[in-house]
């Protein structure tokens, strides 16, 4: 005959399957379950936030004390307490690294490169953003926006020249320009003359198949191509400034700003070609997603609702749970690393 069980065997932990334990109380249930993804993405914040206008060797400094102090975690067996401090002195480090080491200004000899799309503005001129571009010479660092006159239209890939009038981004523009990596704005002194064409790149072909599927909405929807290209493509630039009030005045003009909600219902109708397999479903799900943030020209809130979407799925086929919080971590870090001023 078995062994009689005591009290204390039958309760022993050992006995029964993790949710057996939680579920007749041998094993009490954690208030927090641990994220690591969301100690991460909390690190790499106060990070960013607090080592912004640090210089390189002063941000270096603090990422080397929070290593010190993260391996003192790591002795006394607090592994979300080294995730943080870790993620923090990423942080420090790469928002230095990321911000200008010097931004030349004055009036002189601009040259650079057309690296978007340009804008057309209403009294006719142009807003373009220069990469590789240089004041006399000298080097300006991240993206320089130029507001110029240009004989004809300007394209993606030009090298232009402009003698012009630099100046440090504004300060009420200073975070979204950031974003952009703009830190200058020029502004022309007559017309800017192009000097040579850089060779195709896959940008500049992403951009291509942009305009080419934006005709094509444009044939779709001949009433309204405006707002169904802003709708799809987050372009607004054909829609006129009463339609664009009008949509404000409703409160519905988040639909013309491409958005985590398209990418949602995109990717969804999507999967559901790809039903019978995971692995297939999410391989699909996740080009879909890749080519979508492309074509919108990166938009971060379309990345992040795609590595979101990526990293979810990706639960699926591994037959884990699935948990919102740590993928919108994930994406936060990921983004952020890439481009921390993102934020």
């Amino acid at each position: 005959m078995p062994p009689k069980e005591t009290r204390e065997t039958a309760k022993d932990p050992r006995l029964f399957s993790p949710r057996d334990a939680y579920s007749i109380g041998v094993i009490r249930a954690p208030l927090f379950h641990a994220r690591p993804a969301a100690v991460a993405a909390a690190g790499l914040l106060f990070g960013l936030l607090i080592g912004d206008g640090f210089s390189l060797i002063s941000a270096l400094v603090a990422a080397l004390a929070l290593l010190i102090a993260a391996f003192g975690a790591r002795l006394a067996k607090k592994a979300m307490w080294v995730v943080f401090l870790v993620c923090m002195a990423v942080g420090f480090v790469r928002v230095a690294l990321a911000a200008p080491s010097s931004v030349p200004t004055g009036t002189g000899a601009v040259q650079g490169r057309i690296c978007e799309t340009p804008e057309a503005r209403e009294d006719g001129s142009w807003r373009v953003y220069l990469a590789n571009a240089t004041l006399d010479g000298t080097p300006v660092d991240g993206r320089l926006r130029l507001f110029s006159d240009f004989a004809e239209p300007p394209a993606y890939g030009q090298i232009v020249s402009a003698e012009a009038d630099v100046v440090p981004s504004a300060e009420q523009y200073r975070l979204g320009d950031r974003a952009s990596g703009v830190f200058a704005v020029a502004f022309a002194k007559g017309e800017t003359a192009v000097i040579a064409q850089s060779p195709p790149d896959a940008y500049g072909w992403l951009l291509r198949l942009r305009e080419h599927i934006g005709g094509r909405i444009e044939a779709l929807f001949p009433n309204a191509p405006g707002e169904a290209k802003g709708m799809m493509l987050g372009d607004t630039s054909d829609i006129e400034d009463e339609m664009l009030a009008a949509f404000r005045g409703t409160g519905i003009a988040h639909l013309l700003a491409v958005s985590g909600l398209h990418v949602s219902l995109l990717a969804a109708a999507f999967s559901l070609l790809f039903r019978r397999n995971a692995w297939v479903r999410f391989a699909a799900v996740a080009a879909f997603c890749a080519l979508y943030a492309a074509i919108t020209a990166f938009s971060p809130p379309v990345v992040r609702s795609g590595i979101m979407m990526t990293i979810g799925l990706l639960a699926f086929p591994l037959r884990r749970r699935l948990d919102a919080l740590s993928a919108l971590s994930a994406a936060f870090v990921l983004i952020l690393i890439v481009r921390p001023y993102s934020l």
